[in-house]
């Protein structure tokens, strides 16, 4: 345990070589230890940028924990930012919600996923907006947001008067339940060279969190 205790502290003062080689001894040691994998693709993915390595460590963390949220996730940005295959980075998030529904970098993702590439982008900035509130701290969320332009002042008023909403609130439950998302869909087309997810400002950082 202490080796990628170790290779968390090193990788966070951007040491990626050695923060690589005590990810890769602590899984010598015990190669079945799904939060040292999740570590290890992590960094493979947004450090290292070998996103081959990070999906195949992915995979691995996937079968040993089918259930596993980061990894979930992170398999989610990859076919998103990587592979360009939307319909598979919307599978992967709605899984990870599934396990939690209330993860905000997960919202996030699958906000701006809907938004910028699915042609939903009133669901996709509430998504985003809902995840905000659930962490108003997190200032790369926030960018995620200020990346989604609000197109009309009709669309910011209904924004603002949904994400306030309580849980219980029946509309707040609809419109986050995955089996009833039938708020009107957006006209935003795609971005077309946008900026990937995870290039965004200071988005890295929470992804490694």
């Amino acid at each position: 345990e202490a080796l990628w205790q170790y290779g968390e502290m090193v990788e966070a003062k951007k040491k990626y070589s050695l923060a690589e080689n005590m990810y890769r001894r602590a899984l010598a040691v015990d190669g079945e230890r799904v939060e040292v994998l999740g570590r290890y693709g992590r960094l493979q993915h947004l450090a290292l940028h070998d996103p081959d390595a990070a999906r195949r460590t992915f995979e691995q963390a996937l079968d040993l924990d089918p259930r596993n949220v980061d990894a979930l996730f992170h398999m989610g940005l990859l076919a998103q930012d990587v592979e360009k295959d939307y319909q598979k980075a919307k599978h992967f998030y709605l899984a990870a919600l599934e396990e939690s529904a209330r993860e905000p970098r997960v919202l996030a993702a699958y906000g701006h996923l809907l938004a910028r590439h699915l042609a939903n982008y009133h669901l996709g900035l509430f998504l985003v907006r809902k995840a905000v509130a659930l962490d108003p701290a997190n200032d790369s969320i926030k960018s995620v947001l200020n990346a989604l332009t609000l197109r009309n002042s009709g669309l910011k008023d209904l924004l603002f008067a949904t994400i306030n909403c309580d849980d219980d609130d029946e509309t707040c439950v609809r419109l986050l339940s995955k089996t009833k998302m039938d708020i009107e869909e957006g006209t935003a087309p795609e971005e077309k060279g946008g900026v990937p997810f995870t290039q965004h400002a200071s988005v890295r950082s929470a992804m490694a969190g």
